[in-house]
């Protein structure tokens, strides 16, 4: 690849060691020159050889460049390995059980806001009535249904009939906070009932008087107003007795706002 350059001292002569120097300092620049003009991909090795001179006190130099093969590229990869794609885990099915449905069994049950007699009645349901069961009570007392027309509720399990078992039915969390009953004040009735007069002549008459507070009804019955339940009254009224002998009896019945509580107050007149 390189050719030699051989400098002879005896094909020059007697030359002078300046001259000598010169031609020298001018061959190694050439040499340099070509060692840098070689690419990167390749290195050269520079042997220099001396040639002893049959010309007393002279010496040949001979300086060789050989090639030296760049080595092989060793390559990046000495196998690509092929990238398979993740295998995807199949998830396992669910089988979707069927909504339990039941039916109204007694001749009638109120739907109610929360599992349990002290919650307001949502509506009134026919006996027959289909119903989607969506939860229940822990003990299976009280189911969570949803009507035909969507309306979302409480029945008692004794009230209907179901389809399937109650255990495949799941329990409900979400129970309806237990409403606050507040205890209402009835206040006392005050009533008030009497006659102008305790006695009157054959053939005259009198007022019957009363007054009557925090009263539901009140009736009078006796004499000319017949028998119980009599004649309904206002709270504050009064009307004429004309009692027949030997005496009629006159009675003001009073039902209180509690119901429970009935009062009762005559007055008798005497001919």
């Amino acid at each position: 690849m390189y050719e030699s350059a051989v400098l002879d001292l005896r094909d020059v002569g007697i030359i002078g060691i300046a001259h000598l120097k010169a031609r020298f300092a001018g061959l190694l620049l050439l040499l340099i020159t070509l060692a840098c003009s070689q690419g990167p991909d390749s290195t050269a090795t520079e042997t220099i050889m001396v040639i002893p001179s049959p010309i007393t006190g002279m010496t040949s130099v001979q300086s060789t460049l050989q090639p030296t093969e760049a080595p092989a590229p060793t390559p990046l990869l000495s196998a690509i390995t092929p990238i398979r794609p993740p295998t995807q885990t199949k998830m396992p099915t669910t089988t979707q059980l069927p909504t339990p449905e039941s039916a109204v069994r007694a001749s009638s049950a109120n739907l109610r806001a929360g599992p349990g007699t002290n919650y307001d009645v949502v509506m009134v349901l026919n006996r027959g009535e289909v119903l989607k069961v969506t939860g229940r009570l822990a003990d299976g007392s009280w189911l969570e249904v949803e009507t035909s027309s969507g309306r979302v509720g409480w029945v008692a399990l004794s009230v209907i009939d179901l389809d399937s078992s109650i255990d495949i039915i799941p329990i409900e969390r979400n129970i309806p906070p237990t409403p606050i009953w507040t205890a209402t004040v009835i206040p006392t009735p005050s009533v008030n009932f009497n006659a102008d007069a305790d006695s009157v002549s054959v053939g005259q008459c009198t007022m019957l008087r009363w007054k009557v507070e925090n009263a539901q009804a009140i009736f009078l019955y006796g004499g000319e107003y017949g028998d119980p339940p009599g004649l309904m009254i206002t709270g504050h009224e009064a009307l004429s007795a004309c009692p027949q002998p030997p005496a009629t009896v006159y009675t003001l019945h009073v039902i209180t706002l509690s119901i429970t509580t009935r009062l009762r107050m005559k007055t008798r007149l005497h001919l």
